[in-house]
């Protein structure tokens, strides 16, 4: 068996309607993975870049957990309630399977 050590930051995003509704989770159906496109990004940059988007005119996005390049964890929702990860409605189990 394989173990793992993780060290996790937990720095919770603030409730707001663009990134932490605060809606509890009724059933999980999925995991998704995401790449953020941000190659020279922290764990704390992608979680300060969700919180970022509680301005009114910001997009719907966020993440359970951001992990960084050099391993680094920050939980930014609480695992009861649900993040915006990318698909929203449209992601079915048959999308893509890896």
């Amino acid at each position: 068996m394989i173990t793992f050590n993780l060290n996790i930051k937990q720095d919770f995003l603030t409730p707001n309607p663009h990134s932490r509704p605060g809606t509890k989770i009724k059933e999980v159906k999925g995991i998704v993975l995401h790449w953020t496109a941000s190659p020279k990004a922290t764990a704390q940059n992608i979680r300060d870049y969700f919180e970022s988007l509680k301005a009114p005119d910001g997009r719907f996005a966020s993440a359970h957990y951001a992990v960084g390049l050099v391993g680094e964890i920050v939980q930014c929702i609480p695992l009861d309630e649900i993040a915006y990860h990318c698909g929203s409605k449209t992601y079915t189990p048959e999308k893509e399977k890896f």
